[in-house]
């Protein structure tokens, strides 16, 4: 007679991936939240180690491992289940795409405050992480942008904190505790979330300036202009001048204020916004840049 655990293996998929400390060979998907938490359960009966994972973009980040019987994707519980553009609020599941579920709210006029290194990141895999970009210097940190969680213990038995708004939270806020656990608490499947009214403007502009330390703390001063929402200051050894990059939003006159603000302190020209993804993503795949 086969065990649960068998049973939950005949439906992975043959892959190998490396993580700090053990390789696995075999991948579960499970297609919803009961069949994940019937993953869970039988590898918590045999103590079968899993690794958990989401868009794959923080698996270098992952403490060395014990030994992993089994990788669990969340690539299928995916989707925008519920989005209320009247109060800026939108419920997903953890393995939709941040790129994809930045562009549902948009187009409503809303903006996604969650902004972690990686195109391919996922809902669940920025909360299970807290990961943030250089946007988190407007939008604060990935907690702040959680109203409530929907998560898998290891038991398999799913539960809920908090919800749609923040009043419904009561006692602890326990959605922040899951907030960077990575997955060590429980797996993450769904999450309510707050969204930003869409600014009027967004713009970049980017400057060459000598590698100086003057220069250095001329644009971190800058920083503290009320447009800016993201610096990012790209220094590679042997490749000249370092490339300063400010993301500016808001409205008209303030972003113009700002920009020409910063145009008389250093030369700079317009680039599209695309480029502080480029440099927020770039610092993903390799965390030493």
């Amino acid at each position: 007679m086969s065990s649960a655990w068998d049973e939950v293996m005949a439906e992975a998929r043959a892959e190998r991936i490396v993580v700090p400390g053990a390789t696995v060979e075999a991948v579960l998907a499970p297609a919803d939240v009961g069949a994940l938490g019937r993953v869970l359960a039988a590898a918590n009966a045999g103590s079968h180690g899993l690794l958990v994972m989401g868009g794959r973009t923080r698996l270098h980040q992952a403490n060395p491992a014990r030994p992993l019987a089994a990788a669990v994707s969340l690539e299928a519980i995916t989707g925008v289940d519920e989005f209320e553009p009247d109060e800026g609020v939108v419920h997903a599941r953890a393995g939709t795409p941040i790129a994809a579920l930045r562009e549902v709210v948009a187009a409503e006029g809303w903006e996604l405050p969650l902004d972690p290194p990686g195109a391919s990141s996922t809902v669940g895999g920025t909360i299970a992480s807290a990961a943030t970009g250089p946007r988190a210097h407007a939008f604060g940190g990935v907690s702040d942008a959680i109203l409530g969680l929907e998560v898998v213990g290891a038991d398999g038995v799913a539960s809920k904190c908090g919800g749609r708004v923040v009043k419904n939270v009561t006692g602890y806020d326990l959605a922040k505790l899951y907030c960077g656990s990575y997955g060590t608490l429980g797996i993450v499947t769904g999450a309510w979330l707050r969204l930003r009214p869409r600014p009027a403007v967004c713009e970049a502009v980017r400057a060459w300036p000598p590698s100086v330390p003057e220069l250095f703390e001329r644009c971190r001063a800058l920083a503290r202009l009320d447009s800016v929402r993201a610096i990012l200051w790209h220094e590679s050894p042997g490749e000249g001048a370092p490339e300063v990059v400010f993301e500016l939003a808001g409205s008209d006159a303030v972003v113009a204020h700002d920009r020409e603000r910063i145009a008389a302190e250093l030369d700079v020209d317009r680039v599209g916004t695309d480029r502080v993804d480029a440099l927020r993503d770039e610092r993903a795949i390799d965390p030493s840049t």
